[in-house]
């Protein structure tokens, strides 16, 4: 190893949406009643998990559930078919460039464990996460380690009432929730786009002694 290689390893360093910093900052409020959830299963959902997780929640009528469907989801028509059919509280999100604001609004969470894991866990947002891919099973463990989120299991092991029961419990806990979202501001801030950043900058005006 050279010695004058840089390591930017750790959550300081994870990169994330500029706009996560800001609502970072924010005082995010934490409600007594939840009124708003989002469903969030990546950009494809390959693993068809939104329409299961709705099918699981579907006596839930009083809350509003915020679902993101992702520029390459395939099973769009059976989510709207589920939501007819259940007829609950929802919003379809499609086509955002950002889901910074939908995750500071949201009072609870429900994610796999790719990138948005971070970006919850520095806006303040608790969540229920479930492992779409093998690296995810991993972080997601140590996130609830950490009392970030709470973690539902591998998609293969996805069962209705484990997920009917945990976000039972957690809508009917604040200062679950509460810990929750503070042990995930403690953890990322996200600014570690930033940090970085000035780490090249310096280096660039050091001469660049990397080599």
């Amino acid at each position: 190893k050279n010695k004058n290689t840089i390591f930017c390893l750790g959550p300081r360093y994870v990169l994330l949406n500029e706009q996560i910093n800001k609502y970072h900052n924010l005082n995010k409020i934490k409600r007594d009643k939840i009124t708003n959830v989002l469903i969030t299963m990546g950009g494809s959902d390959k693993e068809n998990l939104t329409p299961k997780v709705l099918d699981a929640l579907k006596y839930f009528k009083e809350i509003e559930f915020n679902i993101v469907i992702g520029p390459a989801i395939k099973n769009k028509q059976k989510i709207k078919e589920i939501l007819n059919n259940n007829n609950p509280n929802y919003k379809i999100i499609e086509d955002s460039n950002s889901l910074s604001e939908s995750m500071y609004n949201a009072d609870l969470a429900i994610s796999t464990g790719g990138l948005t894991s971070f970006e919850l866990s520095a806006i303040g947002t608790p969540f229920i996460g479930i492992s779409a891919a093998i690296w995810e099973e991993k972080r997601l463990k140590k996130m609830e380690e950490y009392g970030i989120c709470k973690y539902l299991g591998n998609f293969d092991e996805f069962k209705h009432e484990n997920l009917y029961n945990i976000f039972k419990d957690l809508i009917n806990n604040k200062k679950v929730r509460e810990l929750m979202s503070n042990n995930g501001k403690k953890l990322l801030d996200g600014d570690g786009t930033n940090r970085i950043i000035k780490i090249i900058r310096e280096k660039i005006k050091d001469g660049n002694k990397t080599n």
